[in-house]
């Protein structure tokens, strides 16, 4: 299995409505897109992660989570074999 090197959802993520998805993917197109390697879960948090797991509804559990020096945390893909990702 190749590891997932770009997030894309087909349609609306289970843990978004359509409204809030639709805003994010308008304000997302202009944005940086090499930020945004991980899609919509770029913007998620672990709380609100660990939230969607326990009702079924997170698509990429395997996103991970990183602050930057600003405070801004960020989703991310981990890269395979990486150690504490």
């Amino acid at each position: 299995m190749r590891p997932i090197t770009y997030i894309r959802f087909e349609g609306v993520p289970l843990c978004a409505n359509q409204d809030g998805y639709e805003r994010w993917r308008d304000a997302s197109r202009t944005c940086n897109s090499t930020t945004l390697i991980a899609g919509f879960c770029s913007d998620c948090s672990r709380k609100f992660q660990v939230a969607m797991i326990e009702q079924d509804r997170c698509e990429h559990p395997e996103i991970r989570f990183r602050e930057d020096e600003d405070g801004w945390v960020e989703g991310y893909i981990p890269k395979k074999g990486a150690v504490n990702e």
